[in-house]
């Protein structure tokens, strides 16, 4: 196991070597090294202690590259790895149906004062990771932006949607929780023909156009117009806004209902893929184990891609970390550090 994720992350590791020079002054444990023990401890759930034992290093050593390499170069080793799979999946393929990208935020516990704040049932110390993520025809994670617990939701919205290539974005539907609400946002979103849906507030304010089965066209007071979706589901009331007017009504249930697959993203990554345990004590560490999860979750799909039969990643991590081989079928690495399905 341990050579196909070497195998997987050498390219792409000597790439960003060669341009950042980040390996210059290095004596001991290079970028591929470095990213291959957090990785390593991402999967098999190890702390800074069984790392060092493993890689016969020195916690000091393991220590110092928390701060001492940035986290930039694993940000960047995750978009060298994300976005040549996407096009070893022939995602262009995929253009003729509709894709669904969702936003989305997790709270992360930290022992670092820096974080910032964020109450829930008791005020905690953490970080927010913004996540989209193509949530249909399969979960991928796309542009993660991490910011202080205490920072408004909202504004990272903008930043995560305009790191996601444009074309991407045209081609699928963006789906988002009450916490990005804003009228201003989706009116810039429908300028820009970015369809959408979401949630509507309930004491939002507006002037119904026009009424026809389950749906509202509906004027907001600067001027917006939407298509407000009304359903009973499961004897709940459901009410969605959307720019989309020429989609059954129970299709727009449909898209919105896939943003769960986010949720199940971010407990995975979480859950099993270590990022629950921190084990860094400064924010450049603690970005380092989070991007390395995120390219841990990747390189998984890469490997999930190859087997002979499909299983999900939580089935592959417990049998990874009970010492069970994957029944792994070759893994062919291209000149981009991509497996070849």
């Amino acid at each position: 196991m341990r050579n196909d994720i070497r195998k997987i992350l050498k390219v792409p590791c000597e790439n960003i070597s060669a341009v950042t020079g980040v390996d210059e002054y290095s004596k001991k444990i290079d970028l591929l090294d470095h990213a291959l023990m957090m990785v390593q401890s991402a999967i098999y759930h190890k702390d800074l202690t069984d790392l060092a034992m493993d890689n016969s290093v020195s916690k000091s050593q393991l220590s110092k590259l928390d701060t001492g390499r940035p986290y930039q170069v694993f940000v960047e080793l995750f978009y060298n790895l994300v976005y040549p799979y996407i096009m070893a999946h022939n995602y262009s393929l995929y253009s003729r149906f509709l894709n669904i990208i969702g936003i989305d935020s997790t709270f992360i516990r930290t022992a670092i004062k820096e974080s910032g704040k964020y109450r829930r049932e008791k005020t905690e110390t953490g970080i927010k990771i913004h996540e989209a993520a193509v949530l249909f025809p399969f979960t991928l994670p796309l542009e993660s932006l991490a910011t202080p617990a205490n920072l408004n939701d909202s504004p990272a919205f903008d930043e995560v949607l305009g790191s996601i290539d444009p074309d991407l974005v045209k081609q699928s539907i963006l789906t988002f929780d009450l916490g990005y609400y804003n009228l201003g946002r989706f009116m810039d979103l429908k300028a820009r023909n970015i369809m959408f849906v979401t949630r509507i507030k309930k004491n939002a304010s507006y002037e119904v156009l026009k009424t026809y089965a389950h749906s509202r066209i509906i004027r907001f007071r600067n001027g917006l117009t939407l298509r407000l979706v009304s359903m009973e589901i499961d004897g709940e009331q459901k009410d969605y806004i959307t720019d989309i007017f020429d989609l059954p009504d129970l299709y727009i249930h449909w898209i919105y209902s896939q943003r769960w697959s986010i949720e199940i993203f971010f407990r995975t990554v979480k859950t099993y893929l270590n990022i629950g345990h921190l084990i860094s004590k400064s924010i450049n560490g603690i970005l380092i184990q989070i991007f390395s999860a995120l390219i841990a979750y990747v390189i998984l799909l890469m490997i999930q891609a190859s087997l002979s039969y499909w299983m999900g990643i939580p089935e592959m991590v417990r049998l990874i970390r009970h010492g069970i081989d994957l029944p792994i079928n070759a893994i062919n690495v291209t000149g981009n550090g991509t497996v070849k399905i």
